[in-house]
């Protein structure tokens, strides 16, 4: 709705009943400046997390706000990359990493925002070389769900080496989706250092922790987790033994659509689909 258009529907309105042409004259103004906003919006481009870093490529994405990157090569790096990882097993030990340097604090993924980035993490160091680490933006829901919850960033970097997959984490619960939408400003993350220590403070049980934003997890953390077998039990080793092998096929239903998904998205070929694919369902 054009201003000339909000303004004449006001001068008509104005004509009828003064109080109600009053609260439906705000509200169309409400309207006009919303559109407007919109308009501008559609305009910008569109969200990137690492929109300064110089020779990256996205290879992952999920919504409007998680990405991955593979960062520039650099010529001193010897990481043991590519490496394939279980997603299942990524899981796992993300899931014991918490927002603070306390055992108390909060996990810092939930279950299902864990294997949601462990897909993109483990597509991205498959495709990663050695001179490579990869870059990482990931958002969790805090205080709700829905519409009512808060979206927090993490960002950070990850790599390959003789101590397992480390994962150094430069931003932690970052609150900008308020400022990005307000400004449509590509904001600026930071990706963690080797070098240097960031303000990130994490505790993790299992993983080794480097620095207070620094963590090491032994691969042997991550090998594929065992499922149930069709060995006869009885009572509750039964009930155990179905939901562990109904939950183990959900997350392999998962992984299958996922990896269509980076297909489609042409993040992978149609061979590297195929390939991953094929190890997907041998693995039943």
């Amino acid at each position: 709705m054009t201003t000339r258009q909000v303004n004449e529907m006001k001068r008509l309105l104005r004509a009828g009943v003064p109080s109600f042409a009053r609260s439906v004259a705000t509200v169309m103004t409400c309207i006009a400046m919303s559109t407007a906003s919109i308009d501008a919006g559609a305009a910008s481009t569109e969200f990137s997390a690492c929109s300064r870093c110089a020779g990256v490529a996205l290879v992952w994405s999920d919504g409007d706000y998680d990405q991955i990157y593979l960062a520039a090569p650099v010529k001193d790096l010897a990481s043991q990359h590519p490496k394939e990882l279980s997603p299942e097993g990524l899981t796992h030990a993300l899931l014991k990493l918490k927002r603070s340097g306390d055992e108390k604090a909060e996990p810092v993924f939930s279950p299902q925002q864990a294997r949601k980035f462990a897909d993109g993490l483990a597509a991205a160091l498959a495709k990663a070389n050695s001179r490579q680490d990869v870059l990482f933006f990931v958002t969790t829901s805090r205080g709700g769900t829905g519409w009512f919850a808060e979206r927090r960033g993490y960002s950070g970097r990850a790599f390959i080496d003789d101590r397992g997959l480390n994962l150094i984490f430069g931003g932690a619960e970052l609150d900008f989706i308020g400022q990005y939408l307000g400004t449509k400003r590509q904001p600026t993350f930071d990706f963690g250092s080797r070098e240097s220590i960031s303000a990130v403070s994490l505790y993790a049980s299992g993983p080794s922790l480097q620095r207070r934003d620094w963590v090491a997890i032994p691969l042997a953390m991550m090998n594929k987790p065992r499922h149930a077998t069709s060995q006869p039990s009885h009572g509750a080793e039964a009930r155990k033994a179905a939901v562990t092998d109904e939950q183990y096929y959900a997350a392999q239903e998962v992984r299958l659509r996922r990896l269509r998904s980076l297909m489609e998205q042409d993040l992978i070929t149609r061979d590297e689909y195929e390939r991953k694919r094929k190890s997907i369902l041998e693995e039943w």
